[in-house]
């Protein structure tokens, strides 16, 4: 059996209720940072940053701390993936 994870972002801001889907976390991230709303291009810049050194704890700890409303959340999926067969 095959498996390949998933990481999705959910999120609630002005847009409504939205769910992207990636195949890297570092790429999940990246969106976030680049798509939260209401951040300066200093801290938006220092939270690209952080995904460059991977350090998740301090990226939600800024983001917190740089939003009203932290709308955002990061979940990983580990799908079970069916080899594909065809019959000739």
């Amino acid at each position: 059996m095959l498996t390949s994870t998933v990481y999705t972002v959910a999120s609630s801001d002005s847009c409504g209720l939205n769910a992207q889907i990636f195949i890297t976390l570092s790429s999940a991230y990246t969106w976030v940072a680049e798509n939260a709303e209401g951040l300066r291009d200093d801290t938006r810049a220092e939270l690209l940053q952080l995904v460059d050194q991977s350090d998740f704890a301090a990226f939600w700890d800024l983001l917190t701390q740089s939003t009203d409303d932290n709308g955002y959340a990061i979940q990983s999926h580990t799908l079970e993936l069916q080899p594909n067969f065809s019959l000739i």
